[in-house]
């Protein structure tokens, strides 16, 4: 038995689409700008936020996920790829992300520094803070610089050997610096600032 259409039915001519929902970049639960593991479409293509150190960041397990909902690559093209190449199927991802929401020369700049600043370069770019002269402890200038939320994570990410002063790696958080030139402060591979006395 048919049941007839009812114009006074708000459902009445509406389609549902079920679709996967994209896990985050810590590859546990959906994708969120409140818990920060997300990628934004406005996101820019490299740095410290961008969509290239986004992707290669990812966790390898949810690299099938990403390929099958982002992209229209057929599963023989990246299932090897993710299970022999994984950090390779993570630049083609990257790229083709980028090149569709920004252009190929982005993505292909993106993928040069990310390799540059991974292998102890510096990027073209990057922030810049007025701190005077000293003295300064780190943890409150990776706090001014954006690079962790509060001091005490700060401190953890020192203690973690995370955290440069040009080039040099720094792990007491009590040391007092002073500063007659600009420095430049980075927390793993991916975020930098000038610091400017």
């Amino acid at each position: 038995m048919q049941q007839e259409d009812n114009p006074n039915d708000p459902l009445a001519g509406q389609v549902v689409i079920v679709t996967p929902l994209l896990v985050g970049t810590d590859g546990v639960v959906k994708m969120s700008k409140s818990l920060g593991n997300y990628i934004g479409v406005t996101d820019p293509p490299s740095g410290a936020d961008g969509m290239f150190g986004k992707v290669m960041s990812l966790p390898d397990h949810v690299m099938e996920m990403y390929f099958t909902l982002l992209t229209e690559f057929p599963a023989e093209e990246f299932k090897s790829l993710i299970q022999e190449k994984p950090r390779d199927a993570k630049v083609k991802l990257a790229k083709h992300i980028i090149t569709w929401l920004h252009n190929k020369e982005s993505a292909d700049q993106a993928e040069q520094e990310f390799t540059r600043t991974t292998h102890g370069g510096l990027p073209d770019e990057m922030p810049e803070f007025q701190i005077g002269a000293g003295p300064h402890k780190l943890p409150p200038l990776l706090v001014k610089a954006g690079m962790t939320s509060s001091n005490g994570e700060g401190v953890r990410k020192m203690k973690e050997g995370a955290v440069k002063i040009d080039g040099e790696k720094v792990t007491d958080f009590q040391k007092e610096f002073s500063f007659d030139k600009p420095v430049v402060l980075q927390l793993g591979n991916r975020k930098f600032a000038k610091l400017i006395p």
